[in-house]
């Protein structure tokens, strides 16, 4: 099961992947696309939903809306995909590697910050869909490579995501900007 959690519009990416589903049915005949999240563009939903009838892979894809269940669905989930264009930050991919997931997702926004490509995940450019639909086979047809991308991910959440590790990061910053001030007020003074 490939398993995206966002909020649906189309630069959260989930057209791409209904888009990449009949090149992975042709492989993985029982592949599921699990799309999770709540419309946030009128009609997004009845659009992508047409696309997935279009493509012959409706029978793939499962439109799940809103839950409340999301790190159930992670668990049993294969993959985490979200071909997001110019996402500032991606706190779902920080979500998806502490569940030992690895992500798929575009090489571009913050996305590189949070998923080190080939680490703990695979990292496509905006627009390529081959690119997209061989990372996402890549993974669906290696579960050790899924096992490891997985447990790397969760390291680095571990290393770098945390509330502590955040929390030092803003006081240094901090204590940075209140050098800086003093040293500048010093420098006015003596100048």
């Amino acid at each position: 099961m490939v398993l995206t959690v966002c909020r649906l519009f189309p630069a959260k990416g989930p057209a791409e992947l209904i888009r990449a589903l009949p090149a992975i049915q042709a492989v993985h005949p029982d592949v599921r696309l699990l799309i999770v999240g709540e419309e946030m563009v009128s009609g997004y939903q009845r659009k992508l939903s047409s696309l997935a009838q279009e493509l012959q892979v409706q029978d793939h894809v499962i439109f799940a809306g809103w839950r409340n269940d999301v790190p159930r669905l992670m668990e049993a989930a294969d993959v985490y995909a979200m071909p997001s264009f110019g996402e500032p930050y991606g706190l779902v991919y920080v979500e998806a590697m502490a569940m030992k997931l690895p992500v798929v997702g575009l090489r571009n926004g913050g996305t590189p910050e949070v998923v080190d490509d080939e680490v703990t995940g695979l990292l496509s450019d905006p627009g390529d869909l081959p690119g997209l639909t061989e990372h996402l086979l890549t993974l669906l047809e290696a579960p050790a490579l899924r096992h490891e991308m997985g447990r790397r991910g969760r390291d680095r959440v571990e290393a770098l995501f945390t509330t502590q590790r955040m929390a030092e990061d803003v006081d240094s910053m901090y204590q940075r900007l209140i050098s800086a001030t003093l040293y500048q007020r010093r420098r006015r003074r003596q100048g």
